[in-house]
């Protein structure tokens, strides 16, 4: 019986000494495995990194004290301070409340691990603020920059030195264009790309400690002059019979207000460039079209334009005969791009070269968004009425099909234009032109656009729709997405003819053209 109670004894204090080893073991892991804090950041009201916190007889101030890093295993914060006088008392989540009870100055420490860091306090009887002057009372700002303000109080130890800033905008200018914002306890005048050079504004300065004691800024918002000009190409190769080319310089920086350029060409025999830089080939050979700044006549940038007498692969501008040869046709009755993905992807995109870098075309999940906005007027006038996006597809027109109906929506501001043309391309490469010209959008209203197209009934044709959208850079036209292209159809289908819009009020009026 002793026996067998020694051989329990043993195997219990086996498998004790077997448990100590690993938990020793895991213990030893956990150690190795431990991160430890390198650094602890302060956030407080009046407090900047680096310097002293002053306080007020009894004012109380939060400190957010922050442990770095984030993954730092044991993140708690032991607070202390060198003088009662001014004491801390920590709470919740890293946070400590200071108060100074007493006149005098204070170490406050933080300590996580082996970790600690410090704030200075001083605690000083309440300065008064006498005056509020600023460095200077009149700025210009250019568009999109910023300045910063300067701001002193009289006496210089004022202890509340906190100032609230509000804009007043003068006569008609708009008062949204410039916005004052706080960075690290300094403030900053900030104007937006939109503002008008010439508008001019008050900026207000307000003690925070006394509403009384003010100063104010007079504002006058600048123009941002032209750093430099470029072409989107080097050199550019152009068939004497392809379609009008027209170059447009990009601007550094793209927000300038000194956008009107002089273009000339080395060799007009060759190709010449009217006002707005459309190119205008006329015999094989090279010539350099240059852009000259109206503002800044040493900013400029030039291109070289190689002329062939080859054969011209355009249809018309940004669409080549083998664009449309290699399309495939699809047979349907209505293409809506809220329900039919299949119809949406069936229409190929492009974009013109001249429009800016605010241009896209792009699915917003029910509608084919159109967007581009041109330096230069080139809405159908003289110069050719050149789209700057463009959407296209070959489609199967069936053989009872009379007419067919496009819906859009468009979202001009004022000053702008959104418009649009569709054409037509034959199977022999003919375009017929089906709106006539460049229609007008005016609202933001569903219309539709109807074109006869009972010549084309049992044939693929190639439908175009153009979009061209001219505005007042101003207004912010070339922010706003300016066509969206919802479906098509003809009138034919039970199921086209139930989605088949006939009310004149709701259609695109002739006139509007």
């Amino acid at each position: 019986m002793k026996h067998h109670f020694r051989s329990f004894a043993f195997l219990c204090m086996a498998a004790i000494f077997t448990l100590s080893i690993g938990l020793s073991a895991c213990t030893g892991g956990s150690d190795k495995d431990k991160v430890e804090c390198t650094n602890i950041t302060f956030k407080a009201s009046g407090y900047d990194e680096g310097k002293t916190l002053l306080l007020n007889l009894g004012e109380s101030v939060t400190v957010q004290a922050t442990v770095l890093p984030n993954n730092t295993t044991d993140k708690t914060i032991e607070w202390a301070t060198s003088n009662a006088d001014i004491g801390v008392e920590a709470g919740a989540d890293g946070r400590a409340v200071i108060t100074a009870y007493d006149i005098g100055e204070a170490v406050i420490t933080a300590t996580c691990g082996t970790f600690s860091k410090t704030i200075e306090v001083e605690c000083v009887t309440a300065v008064a603020p006498e005056s509020l002057t600023v460095e200077q009372s009149s700025m210009t700002i250019p568009i999109t920059q910023r300045a910063k303000v300067v701001y002193y109080f009289e006496p210089a130890n004022t202890t509340n030195q906190s100032v609230g800033l509000s804009v007043t905008a003068i006569g008609e200018a708009d008062s949204s264009m410039v916005s004052v914002v706080e960075e690290n306890g300094e403030y900053y005048i900030t104007v937006s790309q939109l503002a008008v050079a010439g508008d001019q504004y008050v900026i207000n300065l307000r003690s925070a400690a006394d509403p009384t004691i003010t100063a104010t800024i007079n504002l006058t918002i600048g123009s941002l002059d032209v750093e430099s000009m470029s072409f989107k190409q080097d050199a550019i190769t152009l068939s004497i019979n392809d379609p009008l080319y027209r170059l447009v310089p990009v601007f550094e920086p793209e927000e300038t207000s000194y956008r009107e350029v002089t273009f000339s060409s080395d060799n007009p025999d060759v190709c010449d460039v009217d006002e707005i830089g459309t190119l205008l080939p006329k015999q094989a050979g090279s010539a350099t079209i240059t852009a000259v700044n109206k503002n800044d006549e040493s900013v400029t940038c030039s291109t070289t334009v190689t002329v062939t007498t080859a054969e011209t692969e355009y249809l018309m501008r940004l669409l080549k005969k083998s664009d449309v040869a290699a399309l495939e046709a699809v047979s349907y009755e209505i293409m809506d791009f809220e329900t039919d993905k299949v119809a949406f992807n069936a229409w190929k995109k492009v974009l013109s070269e001249d429009s800016n870098s605010a241009s896209h075309i792009s699915d917003a999940g029910w509608a084919i968004w159109m967007v581009g906005f041109d330096t230069y007027d080139d809405d159908g006038g003289s110069n050719g009425g050149e789209a700057n996006a463009m959407v296209y597809c070959k489609i199967n027109v069936p053989a009872t099909a009379t007419q067919m109906q496009f819906v859009f929506r468009a979202h001009p501001l004022p000053d702008d234009m959104a418009k649009f043309k569709i054409a037509a391309i034959t199977e022999d490469n003919q375009i017929v032109d089906c709106t006539s010209g460049w229609v007008t959008m005016s609202n933001t209203a569903d219309m539709f656009y109807n074109i006869d197209v009972a010549e084309f009934a049992g044939k693929a044709v190639t439908f175009v729709v153009m979009q061209d959208q001219i505005g007042s850079k101003s207004a912010g036209s070339y922010m706003k997405v300016s066509l969206m292209f919802r479906r098509c159809l003809f009138n034919v289908g039970d199921a086209a003819l139930e989605r088949w819009i006939e009310d004149e009020n709701y259609s695109i009026l002739a006139q509007q053209k």
